[in-house]
């Protein structure tokens, strides 16, 4: 219980994790009103307002990261970050090929097509 609460501010940075404690403390509050008379908003800080507040900031660097690698895959865009997530992305793509057995020319880095083992569609 103790490491939860200390993990608490970190659980925070992700969205997931206040839309489902959101949910949680509108559950609780439809209860305390209804059983319990209070008079509270749904909206209040201490129901669901630090969510959404936190939802709300935390949206905007998740937005900046999502622009930066849509348009790392456009050509030049992106600049030295851009390159470089293009550059782990081409080195991934040829990981999953020569894990498949595929084969790349050394000196242009091209995919060499490996044919031999197709059936044509009229050879059956």
């Amino acid at each position: 219980e103790y490491i939860a609460d200390g993990l608490r501010p970190l659980f925070e940075l992700f969205p997931v994790y206040n839309v489902g404690d959101g949910f949680l403390k509108l559950a609780d509050f439809f209860f305390a009103s209804v059983v319990l008379n209070d008079d509270s908003s749904p909206l209040d800080w201490d129901v669901s307002g630090r969510p959404i507040c936190y939802m709300f900031v935390m949206s905007i660097p998740y937005f900046s990261i999502l622009l930066l690698l849509e348009c790392s895959q456009v050509g030049g865009a992106g600049g030295m970050v851009g390159r470089w997530v293009r550059r782990a992305r081409a080195f991934a793509s040829r990981s999953v090929l020569r894990m498949y057995g595929e084969t790349f020319d050394n000196s242009s880095g091209e995919l060499i097509l490996n044919d031999g083992g197709l059936v044509l569609e009229n050879d059956i």
